[in-house]
């Protein structure tokens, strides 16, 4: 089925109204239209994503070496609207890694409105489902002594490595039933697995763990929805 994509700017003008109405459905339905497919789509204004990714706000991504090799999920390349993001990767980093150093998180950082994890694979190497949960509830309470910001916690993709599958499974869904109250969770996995069954190629031959460009590129993808979704 292809989408018929509507222009931005009439989007904009009905969301503006929507916003003020407090109207949940005409924002979703506003956001399928923005990320659609297809040529009609191919000279877009950024009315909406204006409204919905406004440039003032500031972006704060925390991660390991998926986020470290990521090259900011080509979140640059994929936003039709500036956006400032500051992207912490470091390779082995867990969530205790980064409870533990708050002042590398935050280091020249300006104050974020929304901090995003992308974290996940190595806890799964060294945690159980329920050490793993309580180590983002540490987390998170560190971060709080920092930041007010919400925080959007990824569900990270299983990888092509079968040794680690079940375990990041497991702490997937650990923590989406368990996530710090009042957050938000980003399912990449079922993002990903989902355009695997599809015939998308998202890691080299010869790479199980780490995306190739185009599994970075679906997950600052997902990334951008994600931000606008209410």
């Amino acid at each position: 089925m292809a989408w018929r994509c509507l222009q931005p700017s009439a989007i904009a003008k009905e969301l503006r109204s929507a916003m003020n109405q407090k109207s949940v459905i005409i924002l979703r339905f506003a956001l399928v239209l923005w990320f659609c497919t297809g040529p009609s789509c191919s000279s877009p204004d950024h009315g909406l994503l204006d409204i919905l990714l406004p440039s003032e706000k500031v972006y704060l991504i925390l991660g390991d070496s998926l986020t470290e090799r990521s090259d900011g999920f080509y979140l640059e390349k994929l936003s039709p609207v500036g956006l400032t993001v500051f992207v912490r990767g470091v390779d082995g980093y867990d969530y205790v890694n980064w409870t533990q150093r708050m002042d590398e998180a935050f280091a020249g950082v300006d104050p974020p409105d929304q901090i995003i994890t992308v974290l996940g694979s190595n806890d799964a190497a060294r945690y159980g489902p329920d050490q793993f949960r309580e180590n983002v509830q540490q987390f998170h309470a560190a971060l709080r002594q920092r930041s007010a910001a919400p925080v959007l916690y990824s569900l990270v993709p299983r990888t092509r490595f079968s040794p680690v599958q079940p375990s990041i499974l497991a702490n997937n869904e650990r923590l989406r039933a368990g996530a710090p109250e009042g957050q938000n969770i980003m399912d990449l996995d079922a993002v990903f697995e989902t355009a695997i069954s599809q015939g998308r190629i998202l890691y080299p031959d010869d790479e199980p763990i780490h995306p190739n460009r185009s599994g970075y590129e679906l997950i600052g993808t997902t990334i951008l929805q994600s931000l606008t979704l209410p």
